[in-house]
C-alpha cells in the first residue's frame, strides 16, 4: 500500500496471499506458510535464527494469548506483528504491532508468543503466511529521468502503462491522483481508515526525499527544488491534519463525523488534489 511500491493501494486489494514487501527494490523478501514454521522442533529457537541473520520476521499472533491485549482471554482476534529482536536473559522478544487499535512498541514472553503464533483462529489464508524481510545491502540505485518522467504522467492520468502490477489480475487497485477520489467515496459510505491518508502522508515525505536527491545529484536547481519541496510539505501537512483529526475521532469511537466536518474534508481532499496535480505538471517541466 506504500509509495515505494509505484502505487498507493486501496485498502481492499489484496494479491492472492503474497507480501506488499515483495514490490519494494531495497527489501530481500521470502515468505512461508504458517504450516512449515510449526514443523520446527523449536518455534522460538527458529524465529532467533533468522533475526540473527538480519532479518524482521512478521507474522500474525492471536490476541487472546497476549497479556497487553484487552482481549487476553477473552476474545480471539489475529493481528499482524514485527519481530525484530529478543533478549534471553528477560525471555522476551522485541515486537511492534497494534495493540487495542494503537500501534506500539513492546515485549512479548517467550511462553505467551509461542502460544499466540500456535492459536490459529483465523481462517483468511493471508494470516498464515510469514514474511521475512531485511535490507539488501547490494541494492544500488541509478537515476532514470525517463522513468520518472514516465511514472508522473502516469501518475497525474492515474493510469499504469507500465503494467508493473500485472500479478493484481483478481483486484482493482487506484493510482494517482484518482486515489484521493476513493478516499473521499470511503469516508462518505463506511468506517474512516486513518491509513487511506497515512498512505498519502508517506507519498509526500518520500517525495521530500526524492526531491533533496534530485538536488544534490544537480538535477534540481536550489530554486526549484525550494519551491516544489515548499508546495510539497504544504500538501503533507494539510495530510497530517486530516490523518490526525480521524485518529482522533476514531479514539473517540465517532462513526458519522457532524455534516460541517464532513464537508471541510471533502474540500479539503479537493484541494490537495488540486494542489498535487499542479505540483506534478511543474514537476514535469523541469524534468523535460
Amino acid at each position: 500500500m506504500h509509495e515505494i511500491t509505484g502505487s498507493l493501494y486501496e485498502l481492499e486489494t489484496g494479491i492472492k496471499y503474497a507480501p506488499l514487501y515483495m514490490y519494494c527494490p531495497f527489501f530481500y523478501v521470502r515468505s512461508i506458510n504458517k504450516e512449515l514454521l510449526l514443523l520446527q522442533d523449536n518455534i522460538l529457537d527458529y524465529i532467533k535464527l533468522v533475526i540473527n541473520k538480519d532479518y524482521y520476521f512478521i507474522t500474525w499472533v492471536n490476541h487472546f494469548d497476549n497479556p497487553l491485549s484487552s482481549k487476553y482471554h477473552t476474545e480471539e482476534f489475529e493481528d499482524g506483528i514485527i519481530i525484530y529482536g529478543y533478549n534471553d536473559d528477560e525471555q522476551v522478544f522485541n515486537c511492534a504491532g497494534f495493540i487495542d487499535g494503537k500501534y506500539t512498541l513492546f515485549t512479548f514472553n517467550y511462553n505467551d508468543i509461542n502460544l499466540s503464533i500456535i492459536h490459529d483462529s483465523e481462517e483468511n489464508l493471508y494470516s498464515k503466511n510469514i514474511t521475512l524481510i531485511k535490507f539488501d545491502s547490494s541494492f544500488s540505485y541509478a537515476l532514470c529521468r525517463e522513468d520518472l518522467i514516465w511514472s508522473i504522467e502516469d501518475y497525474l492520468l492515474s493510469q499504469d502503462r507500465s503494467k508493473r502490477f500485472f500479478l493484481i489480475i483478481d483486484k482493482k487497485y487506484w493510482y494517482g491522483l484518482d486515489y484521493y477520489d476513493k478516499v473521499k467515496e470511503q469516508y462518505v459510505s463506511s468506517f474512516k481508515d486513518m491509513r487511506l491518508l497515512h498512505n498519502l502522508v508517506d507519498q509526500k515525505e518520500m517525495m521530500s526525499n526524492r526531491l533533496e536527491y534530485l538536488y544534490r545529484n544537480n538535477i534540481l536547481d536550489l530554486e526549484n527544488y525550494a519551491m516544489l519541496n515548499t508546495e510539497n510539505e504544504l500538501m503533507k501537512n494539510k495530510l497530517i491534519l486530516l490523518r490526525n483529526k480521524t485518529i482522533k475521532n476514531n479514539m473517540k469511537d465517532v462513526k458519522v463525523w457532524p455534516e460541517k466536518d464532513m464537508n471541510k474534508f471533502l474540500i479539503d481532499m479537493d484541494d490537495i488534489k488540486e494542489k498535487d496535480r499542479k505540483f506534478c505538471e511543474k514537476f514535469l517541466k523541469l524534468l523535460r
